[in-house]
C-alpha cells in the first residue's frame, strides 16, 4: 500500500514448493510485514539460497533483513535475511517496473497462515 510519499507497509506471503531432504520432502512457506519506499510493481519468480543451517527445522522462525529491488522492463530484486548465524538471501527476477527499499522480516512457517506476523 502506498500513500502520498511513496511510503510503503506490506505484508508478503509465499510458498517454497517441497524440498528434498534426507528426512523426507520439507514444505516451507513465509509471510511477514515490510516498511520502506517503494514505486511501481512486478510480477517475479523467487529463489532462496540458505547458508549455515544447522537442521532442516532450523529454517522455521523469524528473518530480519533489508529488501532492495530495481526493474525497468525486467529485472532483479534481492533481500538479506538472518538469525542465529543463518543466511536466506531470496533473490527475485521477473518484469515490471520497480525501485525500492525496504526492512522487515520475514516469518517461516510448516504450515500457511493469513497472519503476516
Amino acid at each position: 500500500m502506498l500513500d502520498r510519499a511513496g511510503f510503503r507497509t506490506a505484508a508478503a506471503a509465499g510458498a517454497l514448493p517441497a524440498a528434498a531432504t534426507p528426512a523426507g520432502d520439507l514444505r516451507v512457506y513465509w509471510q511477514g510485514p515490510s516498511v520502506g519506499f517503494d514505486w511501481g510493481g512486478d510480477g517475479a519468480r523467487t529463489m532462496t539460497l540458505v547458508y549455515n543451517l544447522p537442521a532442516t527445522n532450523a529454517i522455521y522462525q523469524r528473518f530480519v533483513g533489508i529488501d532492495g529491488s530495481a526493474y525497468i522492463v525486467g529485472g532483479f530484486g534481492m533481500t538479506a535475511l538472518t538469525a542465529n548465524n543463518i543466511v536466506l538471501v531470496p533473490i527475485r527476477s521477473g518484469i515490471g517496473l520497480r525501485l525500492g527499499a525496504n526492512v522487515g522480516y520475514l516469518k517461516y512457517t510448516p504450515r500457511a497462515t493469513w497472519n503476516p506476523f
